[in-house]
């Protein structure tokens, strides 16, 4: 996904688009999750914590600023 791909997805996920956080979600659950598995060595419990950046990513939208590419965050 190119950075200005990220940047528009970004702006959707500001305007409230549900299907931008859905395409967030998609693209970046693997790399989240397994960076969390190799932190808690737990398939569940690395999923519910996945699950739970993204649910948070929603609910703190408005008040984060993300801009570049997303890998950081």
């Amino acid at each position: 996904m190119s950075e200005q791909d990220q940047d528009q997805l970004w702006m959707r996920l500001c305007a409230d688009d549900e299907a931008a956080l859905q395409v967030v979600f998609h693209h970046h659950y693997p790399t989240v999750y397994h960076s969390i598995l190799r932190i808690v060595a737990d398939e569940n419990m690395a999923e519910d914590l996945a699950q739970e950046v993204f649910l948070r990513l929603w609910e703190k939208r408005h008040q984060l600023q993300i801009s570049g590419a997303w890998g950081g965050y």
